[in-house]
Parts: C-alpha cells; sequence; structure tokens
C-alpha cells in the first residue's frame, strides 16, 4: 500500500468513526423530533440495503433489478418466525435474535439458488434473469394468501428481548434507532475490510474484464456467486430491520419498484466510492420527504434530480466532493448550450 493510499484509508477511518460518534449522540441532543429520528432509521436501513447492492454493482460489475428478493426474503421469514407459522422448526425461533438469524440465513440460501441461475449469463441477460426470478417470488407471496397473508401481509410485533436483567423494546423509536445504527455499523465495517482485501482485488479485477480474469486462471462465476450470496445476506439483514420497523411485511418488499430503490440510492450517492450508497440513501430518503409534501407526484420530481447527475456525475455526489473536474465542465457546457451560450466556448471545454 502506498503512502497516499494509507493517508487516504486514515483519513476516511477518522472521518467514520467521528461520523458514528455524532450518530450515537443524536438522539440525546434533541436536535430532531420522533419523526425525525424515525426519518433518519429509514435512511440507515435503506443504506445497508444499497450497500449490499453495491457490492455487486460498483464492485463487481453486476447489475441486478431483482436485489429486493433477499431483502424482502429476510423481511418475510423474519415476520413468518415470529407469528409462529414455521412450526416445523423449534420454538426459539419465535423470538427475536434467533428468527433474525434464521432470516439472514433464509435470504442468503435464496441468493446462491438465483444467484448461481444468473451468475451463468452476463451482461443484460444477467439483470434480466435477476429480475424474472425477484418477481417469480413476489407473485408466489402475493398469491399464497394462506401462508403469508396476500396482498395484506404479515405483521410483525416483536416481543421486548430480556438481557441480563435488561429490557430492550424495539417498539421503542430511540431503542431501534441504536440497534438500526449498530447493525449499519458492524456491517459496513464487514463490507469495508471485504473490499479492502485480495478478495476486493479479485472482484474489481472481474468488474473491469472478466475475460482476462478468466485467462489468468480467475475463477470467474465462483466469484461472483460468491459476491452474490454476501450481498443477498446483507440485504436480507437491512429486510429484517424494515420489517421491524414498519411493523408489516407486504408482497411490496419483493417488488421491482423495491428493487430499483437501492439502483437509484447507488447512483446517487456515486458507486465507485464505497460511502456512496450511504450518502445516497440520506439524500434520496430527505427528496423523498420533501417532494411528496410539496406534490403527490414526487417521483417526477425525483427523476428530474437523478437524470442530470446521472448525465454529469456518473461518480454521484461523491464525485462531486472529490472535486470531478470535468464532469462539472462538461454540466457548464450543457447548460450554456441550452442558453445558447458560445460555441466556441463549449467546443472548447470539450476539448480538454
Amino acid at each position: 500500500m502506498s503512502v497516499a493510499d494509507r493517508v487516504t484509508e486514515s483519513r476516511t477511518t477518522l472521518l467514520a468513526l467521528g461520523l458514528f460518534l455524532a450518530m450515537l449522540a443524536l438522539p440525546v441532543t434533541g436536535l430532531l423530533s420522533t419523526f425525525h429520528l424515525g426519518l433518519v432509521i429509514s435512511a440507515m436501513v435503506l443504506a445497508l440495503f444499497a450497500l449490499s447492492f453495491n457490492l455487486l454493482f460498483g464492485y463487481t460489475g453486476l447489475l441486478s433489478f431483482g436485489h429486493a428478493a433477499y431483502f424482502g426474503t429476510g423481511a418475510y421469514t423474519l415476520a413468518l418466525a415470529l407469528d409462529g407459522k414455521l412450526g416445523f422448526l423449534p420454538g426459539v425461533f419465535e423470538t427475536f435474535v434467533p428468527a433474525l438469524l434464521l432470516s439472514v440465513g433464509v435470504a442468503g440460501l435464496v441468493a446462491l439458488v438465483f444467484g448461481y441461475l444468473c451468475v451463468q449469463r452476463g451482461d443484460i441477460y444477467f439483470a434480466i434473469l435477476t429480475l424474472a426470478l425477484s418477481m417469480m417470488l413476489y407473485e408466489t407471496m402475493y398469491t399464497w394468501n394462506d401462508f403469508t397473508g396476500g396482498s395484506d401481509g404479515i405483521t410483525v410485533l416483536v416481543e421486548p428481548i430480556e438481557l441480563g436483567g435488561l429490557t430492550v423494546n424495539l417498539i421503542d423509536t430511540g431503542t431501534f434507532y441504536y440497534l438500526a445504527l449498530l447493525v449499519l455499523a458492524a456491517s459496513g465495517l464487514v463490507l469495508w475490510r471485504l473490499v479492502n482485501s485480495p478478495y476486493g482485488e479479485l472482484l474489481l479485477s472481474i468488474r473491469e474484464n472478466p475475460e482476462r480474469a478468466k485467462m489468468v486462471g480467475i475463477p470467474v462465476k465462483r466469484y461472483q456467486l460468491s459476491a452474490f450470496v454476501i450481498a443477498g445476506l446483507f440485504a436480507g439483514l437491512a429486510g429484517t430491520l424494515f420489517a421491524v420497523r414498519t411493523f408489516i411485511v407486504t408482497p411490496h418488499t419483493l417488488h421491482w419498484s423495491m428493487s430499483a430503490e437501492p439502483v437509484m440510492m447507488t447512483l446517487l450517492g456515486g458507486p465507485s466510492a464505497f460511502f456512496g450508497p450511504i450518502i445516497g440513501a440520506v439524500v434520496f430518503v430527505g427528496l423523498e420527504q420533501v417532494l411528496s409534501n410539496v406534490t403527490e407526484y414526487w417521483q417526477f420530481g425525483l427523476g428530474l434530480i437523478i437524470v442530470p447527475v446521472v448525465l454529469f456525475f456518473p461518480d454521484g455526489i461523491a464525485g462531486l466532493v472529490r472535486g470531478d473536474d470535468s464532469a462539472l465542465a462538461d454540466a457548464r457546457a450543457y447548460l450554456d448550450d441550452i442558453r445558447g451560450g458560445d460555441e466556441p466556448g463549449i467546443e472548447e471545454n470539450h476539448h480538454e
């Protein structure tokens, strides 16, 4: 590792630690109401969802349009276990922690099966396969009324947890805030170490040139499948948090529109930066809240914001923070062109 890389890693570590400490103190500062604290929780849950997606997209080069399959599987498994509908399992799985571990495991198992099928083909075929398999799962949950509740879904009620004489009530917003924060921090640390390890370097080499990676002896499909399963595990974990927070699980958690959310968050924040999806999740939740207060067609406004970001800032908001001069120059040239600006100046920017 070069000196510049060590400095960058040290700065990133200090920034992450400072942000974590600030987030720990946030509920006790009284700066946010219970409602706004709930929005922060939603952003953290979706940030974990987006981080899991970016392990596939940003680091392995696999665009999944069905990532909600594992998010929804985690949510549904938790709801079914807590509701006692998995009677073939020991009763211990009707309590939160065992049910959560079971949910993450089932999500990983589904990712293993789906991933094995999807990595057999690349490019657009991979994306379509992920979408098709996810929608098959959605249709199953939607129509299996006796087991899943159909369109009405399943209510999620978590009993208070007893930990050495301490009662933890996850229905309380403040308590759940700290659970979501600790899960996001721990998951982020695991994923950070993963992508900055030799394993992560291999994923990046596969992303850049899978054919060349295969030629030098790297088992490309095996590594793609492993990344697929790891991403599914963390997406399932995010789904369990989502289920507890919303108190209900419906087929929407498996719908293609849910799969689109981590894609948009990652593009907003920047797929080339590890913390890009987290930034994107915060911006996405904030924009959704602001725009939905202005108009019921808030998705249209969100689209108006995402389109120029994708066109001019492929590295997202993280690229802006780093200072993407070429993207800024292209954006200025485009705006000058719209306003009927000086053509020679525009060409000059492009030549630069």
